[in-house]
């Protein structure tokens, strides 16, 4: 994984945002990362944000590109609608939003 700039780091800090870079070396052990962490979003530089990482944790409400375009990120998935009645989150009524950062 790319670490992020120092600015953006502040930027995480200021904001009361937990900042986690992965440093896993493959798609398994970054699910197993997220998985554990449950973190509230998932950012991507150069990286793809596959199903795999999007299943990993229920509680994802946004997906971040830094960068142009989105193609690296599995849009099809973060944006399905899967029912389940006993889980109540964002996901389940809107999809996860999908944003860039140029």
């Amino acid at each position: 994984m790319q670490d992020i700039s120092n600015e953006g780091k502040v930027y995480f800090q200021e904001h009361n945002c937990d900042l986690y870079i992965s440093q896993g070396e493959n798609e398994a052990k970054i699910v197993e990362e997220i998985h554990k962490i449950q973190p509230d979003a998932l950012c991507a530089r150069n990286n793809k944000i596959t199903a795999a990482m999007i299943d990993g944790a229920s509680t994802i409400k946004v997906i971040a590109k830094h960068g142009v375009g989105y193609d690296s990120i599995d849009v099809a998935h973060a944006t399905v609608l899967p029912f389940n009645e006993n889980v109540v989150t964002p996901r389940y009524y809107l999809g996860v939003f999908v944003v860039t950062e140029p």
